[in-house]
């Protein structure tokens, strides 16, 4: 059960302002629109731009020198061909996924943003779903490797994106800076929003001077902004608040976990490393389910917190979440035991035969876990 606030906790809320004062009104309200529109129509023209030279970018086998996220191998693309899928066919789908997850996050923080514009913390997490939706993902590689002169804008964007991030765990879920000195550096972190893209750092660099920016001091700041909120889940929150909290906390643990999958599954299972059907299927769609849906329900859950709908039901999606996360791992293994196992087993990595018991014993095993998580 979620904790209730102490008596302590009690005297501190009520020496809270009105929820009112965190409410944007007059010109400050009229500046923050006209900022967020500028951003997003900057993220717009952006993604459009990007998209047709990424399509380009993942027809072209992968090379050391100048390898982007998603290109293939050469014995990638040779085990593609021979499952039926051409690297054409490979782009488009790449493509696709990433115009679909981009739209989505825009289209959330355009909803955010048309419902509730005025609230400074609804309209900061619009802000960082709409340039999180541009920048999260290797869309921009090669448009800046490319077309340079591209490279100031995306640059603004991505450090916008990361700036999102620490003000946001400065505000959340309140408006407030909790601790009161987090200002400090929510306003440091505005400065080098402007000031990142005019500078030699590169984002994701970590290499040069740009180290020190992006493993040291970037980290830290995100570091404190985690603390705050772990202080003020302790200290000063409210149950409605800590539920918001967990909220978050609950997408960003999937998000976690998907890259985390996502990165581990090709170290720990030798099917996926092996010219398989297994891996075929790895190279296809691991980016949409260990990736991109993860971030999907991040979306969800933020806007669950943000919009205070459905709070309560926190504790229920997360055991549901481990049972079916659970049972799901369980068929996933079935299937790549029987595809990459047996196949190496019987030097058939291409037979048929395996990959049709392997889809029916993956269907049969979902469907009995379904009726048992049903009767649960």
């Amino acid at each position: 059960m979620t904790p209730q606030p102490t008596a302590a906790n009690l005297v501190a809320l009520a020496d809270r302002p009105d929820h009112g004062a965190h409410r944007l009104y007059g010109r400050r309200l009229l500046a923050a629109r006209i900022g967020w529109a500028s951003l997003a129509g900057l993220a717009l023209v952006v993604l459009v731009v990007a998209l047709p030279v990424f399509f380009q970018a993942m027809r072209v086998v992968r090379t050391p020198e100048a390898a982007v996220p998603g290109q293939l191998a050469p014995a990638d693309i040779v085990l593609l061909q021979q499952w039926g899928v051409s690297l054409d066919a490979y782009a488009a789908y790449q493509t696709g996924l990433i115009a679909v997850f981009a739209l989505v996050f825009l289209a959330a923080g355009a909803l955010l943003f048309w419902r509730r514009s005025d609230d400074r913390i609804a309209l900061l997490v619009s802000l960082w779903l709409v340039l999180l939706g541009v920048t999260g993902n290797p869309l921009l590689d090669p448009l800046i490797r490319d077309y340079p002169a591209w490279q100031t804008p995306v640059r603004f964007l991505q450090s916008a994106a990361i700036g999102c991030f620490p003000i946001f765990t400065y505000l959340f879920p309140d408006g407030r800076f909790v601790p009161r000195w987090t200002r400090i550096l929510a306003i440091t972190w505005v400065l080098w929003i402007m000031v990142g893209p005019l500078t030699a750092f590169t984002v994701g660099d970590f290499t040069g001077a740009s180290a020190l920016w992006f493993g040291v001091l970037i980290p830290l700041s995100m570091g404190v902004g985690l603390t705050a909120q772990v202080y003020r889940y302790r200290r000063i929150s409210s149950q409605d608040e800590r539920l918001q909290a967990r909220w978050v906390l609950f997408g960003f643990g999937v998000v976690a976990l998907g890259f985390l999958l996502y990165g581990a599954l090709p170290l720990l299972v030798p099917a996926l490393r092996e010219p398989t059907l297994a891996r075929v299927l790895f190279l296809n769609f691991s980016e949409t389910v260990l990736l991109v849906i993860p971030w999907f329900v991040l979306l969800a859950s933020v806007g669950i917190a943000i919009l205070r709908y459905r709070l309560y039901d926190i504790d229920l999606v997360i055991n549901r979440t481990l049972v079916y996360g659970a049972l799901s791992a369980g068929v996933i293994g079935l299937y790549v035991l029987v595809v990459g196992g047996l196949g190496t087993l019987f030097q058939a990595s291409g037979n048929l035969v395996l990959a049709l018991l392997a889809t029916g014993l993956a269907a049969l095993s979902s469907s009995r876990c379904g009726r048992v998580c049903s009767g649960a």
